[in-house]
């Protein structure tokens, strides 16, 4: 094959179906035609090209001139398009551009984030900040990484963040370290408590101030065993308390059981206060998660069903859902999983909850630890990042005191169509560019290692990725004992879409062949991820890519690059991951069958949902999901019963999206965001896309999920 060699000095394969889609794309945009058979110059131009061993590339730009010179007015449009798409690759890394946009409210700017109320100060402050690392941290690339950036063929995550400050994504602290040596706050240092209000009150201050020194999400491993210790000391606080009055009367246990039960509950209210009303340095909610569901002590059990229950009663008069923390239930066969079990009253609650309030999701463990190889369960960082196994030096296995180091996603209907539907042509598009997707990691990677440990004081020095002892720089926490502690992923976008540009057919997923050809992309991401896990202290892994905004981004880009194809880019938005179409009409059993087959290659993280109805009146319909889900192998599932509350009528139920007006209460007719709790799954996490707007593809794509 026709080596190419870029102005660069970079290498790739000569594929004639980029010059073809090049050339359609300035047809299309200038509205000129071909007068000559455009099938025959092209292949005039690929015959001179494979003439060659190697070759420049502008060697081979002027070969298609020379094609062209018949065909004027295709010349003139193939070299302005050409132009302007070098225009939109100079402006990504033009501040004066950028700011512009800022300055005229693009809704891609303002809207980018479901979590970030775009109208506040706070936020525009952060949006700003964000313009300008953007385009700073592009340069950091490569320059054919930020080509393929700009131009959608992959999408750099977090670059209002990362490279240019030296920041990892997501993480799951090890707050037992924290809470229990103390960690140092701003001017005040923090001794262990000795209360589970105290407790709860610090792991708040905790998620916030994490939330700051990263971008992603903040993850709390086992709520329920985290604060036990400190629901012990509570609970011998109130024993102590009654029997000063009571001496050894029989009910103090009792009473003090009581005392306890109820300031377990005003601890996880406090919590669910004290994390939905705060904005962090990042001009949002913690993004944070909290798992649970395992632990079977009196006090471990009380902290589960008080925190559900807390989520249950909702916030405030209105009883309005909480978007966070998200919730983790942990479900095991022998301990909540079938009636008899020790913990099954609990996950009764936690369905129970889930109905009327969405979360918790449900994680199988005993399949998540089959998946992963280990003896103890995984809380995701962030909605879906999933550690791998690892053990540490003394053999132990460790899971809390990790993070994520940054996500790279690939365009996948973008190679599809490109390929001309050409499979093998697909793949080796896709073997180049996951090339580029490398070298951006190391970019991601070599930022984090190169920040000091002030950077993020609480994570490097306090204890966040564990006993800081000893350690005298970044590198430290991810070399030596602790390598491939850590994890660096690899996303993609549009599975389903790309393999309809692929096949031409819309409805491919239950057709055997095609189905292997599905399965054989990420396959060929899982197997690349693996080739080259020794260039990388962390461990390179594929994830599904929830892309909120990304799955907009990338549509957009690639209907004005490729016009409008039916069935593969027709919506405004690509469907996650390996998603089964929203749009599509399926039983909730076949889609978890066709979904489940993609997790094994996508370890470093993904999520299984399905739409119904409200559910809070059919419990046992909700519980059979659940029980669904853990027998047929599902690992992180959850289901999308909404539940909107209009404040202006008392209304329950779902709100209708109205185009032009928003989310419309159908007694009342309110649609006023101030007046209405409108609750939506935006990926993995939840959203008021009512009062914080998401991007125009998203809301399509939530428009447009059909129910399971």
């Amino acid at each position: 094959m026709t080596k190419v060699i870029k102005k660069d000095g970079r290498i790739s394969r000569f594929y004639i179906e980029k010059i073809e889609s090049s050339l359609e794309s300035a047809e299309r945009v200038f509205d000129v035609a071909f007068t000559n058979d455009k099938r025959e110059i092209l292949n005039a131009v690929e015959e001179e090209v494979l003439k060659h061993d190697e070759i420049q590339s502008s060697e081979i730009f002027n070969i298609v001139k020379e094609a062209l010179k018949e065909e004027p007015l295709i010349l003139s449009a193939f070299q302005e398009f050409k132009k302007v798409e070098q225009k939109s690759i100079d402006e990504a890394v033009d501040l004066e551009f950028q700011f512009s946009r800022f300055d005229n409210k693009d809704k891609n700017i303002m809207n980018e984030n479901g979590n970030k109320d775009s109208r506040t100060a706070m936020t525009q402050r952060e949006l700003l900040s964000g313009v300008y690392s953007k385009a700073k941290g592009l340069k950091m690339y490569p320059e054919e990484v930020q080509r393929a950036h700009v131009k959608g063929i992959i999408h750099l995550h977090d670059l209002d963040r990362s490279p240019y400050q030296p920041l990892p994504n997501c993480s799951l602290p090890d707050f037992a370290y924290m809470l229990d040596e103390g960690v140092q706050l701003g001017n005040a240092r923090v001794e262990k408590p000795k209360s589970i209000a105290t407790a709860v009150s610090i792991l708040g201050i905790l998620i916030s101030a994490i939330s700051g020194e990263q971008y992603g999400g903040v993850s709390v491993h086992e709520l329920d065993k985290l604060l036990a210790p400190y629901g012990e000391m509570t609970l011998e606080k109130n024993r102590q308390l009654y029997f000063e009055v009571l001496k050894d009367a029989p009910e103090v246990e009792e009473l003090a059981r009581k005392k306890t039960r109820k300031d377990i509950y005003d601890a996880m209210q406090a919590l669910e206060y004290d994390i939905n009303t705060m904005t962090t340095t990042t001009a949002q909610t913690p993004f944070s998660t909290v798992s649970y569901g395992l632990g079977t002590s009196w006090v471990e059990r009380e902290i589960q069903k008080q925190h559900l229950k807390v989520r249950y009663d909702g916030l405030g008069k209105h009883r309005i859902t909480a978007i966070f923390p998200k919730i983790l239930y942990f479900v095991q066969e022998g301990v909540n999983l079938r009636p008899g079990d020790f913990n099954y009253d609990i996950k009764k609650l936690a369905v129970k909850t889930s109905a009327s309030r969405i979360y918790p999701d449900m994680v199988n463990i005993d399949d998540l630890m089959r998946m992963k190889g280990g003896r103890k369960p995984i809380t995701a960082m962030g909605c879906r990042s999933f550690l791998h196994y690892w053990e540490n030096k003394d053999g132990e296995e460790v899971y809390e005191g990790r993070n994520n180091l940054g996500v790279i996603s690939i365009n996948l209907p973008h190679l599809a169509i490109q390929s001309k539907g050409n499979a093998k042509k697909f793949f080796h598009m896709l073997d180049d560019t996951l090339e580029l997707v490398r070298k951006g990691l190391h970019v991601r990677e070599d930022s984090v290692l190169s920040a000091s440990l002030e950077t993020c004081p609480i994570m490097y020095t306090q204890g966040g990725l564990g006993d800081p002892t000893g350690k005298t720089s970044v590198r430290d926490f991810y070399d030596g004992d602790r390598k491939k502690q850590a994890s660096i992923s690899i996303g993609y976008v549009g599975v389903h879409n790309a393999m309809t540009a692929l096949t031409e057919d819309e409805h491919w997923h239950f057709q055997e062949e095609y189905n292997d050809l599905g399965l054989d992309i990420i396959r060929r991401l899982d197997a690349y991820a693996k080739e080259i896990n020794d260039e990388f202290l962390a461990t390179p892994s594929v994830y599904a890519t929830p892309s909120e905004s990304l799955a907009d981004r990338f549509a957009s880009i690639d209907r004005k690059r490729f016009g409008l194809i039916e069935g593969v880019n027709d919506k405004e938005y690509y469907e996650n991951s390996f998603h089964y179409p929203s749009y599509l009409n399926i039983d909730p059993v076949k889609k978890m069958s066709f979904e489940s087959q993609y997790y094994e290659y996508t370890p470093g993280g993904f999520m299984f949902y399905i739409e119904q109805n409200n559910l809070s009146n059919n419990l046992r319909g909700m519980e059979s999901l659940w029980d669904a889900f853990n027998h047929m192998g599902n690992i992180y599932a959850g289901v999308n019963s909404p539940n909107d509350h209009c404040k202006a009528c008392g209304w329950e139920g779902e709100a209708a999206f109205v185009k032009d007006q928003g989310y419309t209460c159908p007694a009342c007719k309110n649609f006023n965001p101030e007046n209405m709790s409108v609750v939506r799954r935006l990926c993995g996490y939840l959203g008021h896309p009512n009062k914080r707007p998401v991007v125009d593809g998203k809301q399509e794509e939530i428009n447009s999920r059909v129910k399971h």
